[in-house]
């Protein structure tokens, strides 16, 4: 359609890629010498925002898609800040942070005021992701396998509770904890439960 009205075409695209990833690159095509990611990320960082007339460091999270799933765009907030030095130093950091943020919601529950919950809500997910990025393990994938072992778990439970004869709906919250706990250790010790 743009070659139509003769706006731009194909080679017009290929050639502004080429551009950008020369400009964008020093360390590969030009004189920078540099084996240091953390430089080359910053290096990186700086000549997108002077090619796309940033402003300021901001700039660089504002432009994080908000399309991407929650847990992934936090990270990539959170690597941008950290590369502007916006950062713990240790994971002790970002671990208290994250216990600060718990104390803030449970005060927010007490308060029973839901947008001051699901703000707090937001600030404990988005320290966890942190406290993830320290550790070096991709919060989505964590979640993901936590959400397919509590559906492990939840099975066993209710093998557990129809062998025993217990109907799950009527149990006491105390009963369905002993059952998870049993769960729990069948799980992690990698057994099945048959009815």
């Amino acid at each position: 359609m743009e070659n139509e009205k003769n706006n731009f075409n194909f080679d017009d695209v290929a050639d502004g890629i080429c551009k950008k990833l020369i400009v964008r690159h020093p360390h590969v095509f030009g004189d920078i010498q540099t084996d240091d990611s953390e430089q080359i990320l910053k290096n990186w960082d700086k000549i997108k925002r002077e090619t796309k007339g940033g402003k300021s460091q901001a700039d660089l999270l504002r432009s994080v898609p908000k399309t991407l799933p929650a847990l992934m765009r936090s990270a990539k907030v959170q690597n941008r800040a950290a590369r502007q030095g916006f950062d713990w130093q240790e994971v002790s950091g970002a671990l208290q942070a994250l216990e600060n943020e718990k104390e803030e919601l449970e005060r927010a529950i007490k308060s029973g005021d839901p947008m001051m919950m699901e703000d707090e809500l937001g600030d404990v997910l988005f320290s966890a992701v942190n406290v993830s990025r320290f550790i070096h393990c991709d919060a989505e994938q964590a979640l993901s396998a936590s959400c397919d072992k509590f559906i492990r778990r939840f099975s066993i439970v209710e093998s557990l509770a129809e062998q025993q004869g217990i109907d799950m709906t009527k149990a006491s919250i105390e009963k369905l904890d002993e059952l998870w706990s049993k769960a729990k250790s069948v799980s992690d010790a990698g057994c099945s439960v048959n009815p």
